[in-house]
């Protein structure tokens, strides 16, 4: 007996007096593929296998419907002499098909990781799953909006640090540390107590363009 899918079709349909019949074509992309149709005279069902060559896309496709014949009942499970769970290298996306009660069930992809249970997006993952490529839900992950807050943050504290450090007095301990605004508080303090009024006089230096008072 063969462990060939198509071969095993081959059979099966010669005992019912039936011809597969596959249809091949390409599929362009980034990486070049083929997928393969098998029709067989009476079954409603269309058989489609992909791969990078296509003799295996002819044996994925000839593997997918003997697994709808076995849904319909047409051959026991236990007279199938390879796995049915194993296809041709990994040929990619193979089909939505129909289950037993009429329905689409999805069986799209391998288990090398690509179809619905990859990153393909939201659509193809259940309901409030996240995506496992997103990094947002990861501890201690900072997104770009954050990353440019905090660069603004820091951007002001600097400005206003450079702000103060030019208005310091460099110089303030060979007078005492004495400043402009500790002597005019001080200033005032002496004129309270000894009721002095002051007088201030404002006169400005200097040309009319760049003058300080």
């Amino acid at each position: 007996m063969t462990d060939n899918p198509k071969e095993f079709l081959y059979a099966w349909c010669g005992r019912q007096k039936l011809t597969p019949v596959y249809d091949t074509c390409n599929i362009t992309g980034r990486m070049p593929k083929f997928k393969c149709e098998v029709k067989v005279p009476s079954f409603a069902y269309v058989g489609i296998g992909i791969s990078t060559n296509k003799r295996d896309a002819a044996t994925n496709a000839a593997r997918d419907f003997v697994n709808y014949l076995i849904r319909e009942g047409k051959i026991e499970p236990s007279s199938l002499p390879f796995n049915m769970n194993e296809s041709v290298e990994s040929s990619g996306p193979a089909r939505s098909s129909m289950d037993e009660s009429g329905g689409a069930s999805a069986s799209y992809g391998t288990s090398s990781g690509f179809g619905p249970r990859g990153g393909f997006g939201s659509g193809y993952r259940p309901h409030g799953q996240p995506n496992p490529q997103d990094r947002r839900h990861d501890p201690g992950f900072i997104g770009i909006k954050e990353t440019l807050n905090q660069d603004y943050i820091d951007r002001v504290a600097q400005k206003r640090k450079f702000e103060e450090a030019e208005e310091l007095d460099v110089n303030s301990g060979i007078h005492g540390n004495w400043t402009l605004d500790n002597c005019k508080q001080q200033l005032h303090v002496f004129a309270q107590a000894n009721k002095i009024r002051l007088d201030y006089k404002y006169s400005s230096v200097g040309p009319d363009h760049n003058s300080i008072f």
